[in-house]
Order: C-alpha cells, then sequence, then structure tokens
C-alpha cells in the first residue's frame, strides 16, 4: 500500500538465485527459456492504493527454483523520456527484494549425513529449513542425544558441514538427528540419518 502523498512509479524486476544459501549464491538475469511472466512489470501507484504483482511459473520446475523480485521507485514509466537533466539529479531510492521460492510439481525430501565430511546432504527437490541437530548414541533415543541448535536453510543439491561441538568425534556406532521444517507439510519433523 502506498503511503506516499504522490504518485509513485515502481518497476518490477526479478532475479534468478544460483546456489541459494551458500558462500557462491549469486543472482543472475533471467535467460531466454526461463518459464517465468511477470505482471506488469511497471506501474503507477496513487495514494493509498494498493497493486497486486503476479509472478506466473509457466512449467513447473523439477527442482524448487529461488528467485528475488525488485521493486524500484523510478521517476516515469517510460525510461525513454528521460533526458539528461534527469541523469544529473542526484538522489536516493530504495530498492524492495522479495525471496520467491518456485516449488516443483512432485516435491520430496531426501536429506542424509556424510560421515566422513561431517555434512548434512540434501538430495530432495525441495529446500529443508533446519532448526537443531542431535549427535546421538542411540539411534532410538532422542534422549541420548546432545542437540544443538542449528538455523540453516540447506536448499536441493546443496551439503552443509555441521559445525556442532562433538560433531568431529561422530563415530560409526553414532547416529545425527535433525530437526527441521518440512517444506511439504509446514511442521516440525525429527529425522535420524
Amino acid at each position: 500500500m502506498s503511503a506516499s502523498s504522490k504518485m509513485d512509479f515502481v518497476k518490477v524486476t526479478v532475479k534468478a538465485i544460483d546456489n541459494p544459501g551458500t558462500k557462491e549464491e549469486k543472482e543472475r538475469e533471467l535467460v531466454a527459456g526461463e518459464n517465468l511472466v511477470l505482471t506488469p512489470a511497471k506501474f503507477a501507484l496513487s495514494t493509498g492504493s494498493v497493486r497486486i504483482v503476479r509472478m506466473v511459473n509457466i512449467v513447473s520446475p523439477e527442482i524448487e527454483k529461488a528467485y528475488r523480485v525488485y521493486f524500484e521507485s523510478v521517476d516515469n514509466l517510460d525510461e525513454s523520456i528521460l533526458g539528461d537533466e534527469t541523469k544529473n539529479n542526484i538522489g536516493v531510492n530504495i530498492m524492495w527484494g522479495a525471496l520467491v521460492i518456485v516449488p516443483p510439481l512432485q516435491p520430496h525430501e531426501d536429506i542424509y549425513y556424510l560421515p566422513t565430511e561431517h555434512q548434512l546432504v540434501n538430495n530432495g527437490n525441495v529446500h529443508i529449513t533446519l532448526k537443531e541437530v542431535g549427535l546421538c548414541k542411540s539411534k532410538n533415543e532422542s534422549e541420548d542425544c546432545q542437540w544443538s541448535e542449528n538455523k540453516s536453510t540447506i536448499y536441493p543439491q546443496q551439503k552443509l558441514t555441521l559445525n556442532n561441538p562433538g560433531a568431529s568425534s561422530i563415530s560409526s556406532e553414532d547416529k545425527v538427528k535433525i530437526k527441521y521444517i518440512s517444506s511439504i507439510s509446514q511442521t516440525m519433523q525429527e529425522r535420524t540419518l
């Protein structure tokens, strides 16, 4: 909703996020063939009004995709009429960015623990929102676990190295358990890995 006392002009752009949630995360321009439609890409917003922007994925991805949608205030809706006098003005524009996750048509969660590397590996096609990691002496009892908070998101085809106390001393008899929020059911889950 616009709280401005004047007419605002907004330009909307979308960037794909490659390797989300990692040090290699990078935004890039959409390329031809990416089945994403944004409408409207530019609009005017009068005082007190609300505008809905729709982002439609034409073909569902096999693995969830992450995008960032940017909303930028511009001087007018037609960039071709900007003259030299506008380019010389100095001002501060605020750009808002929203993270958008496009889920696959058939989501599935598949996460496992790689003991030699002390890593959690997400082989599923949706992200997993990790809350806690338990290093356990018994695979059946959660009471035998040393739980530590680990609020991370592991996106599909990504790995997370555990830095929990004791992670490097896990033996082959020990088990790792995780508590996470399922992207599919939106509920807290516990899983033994």
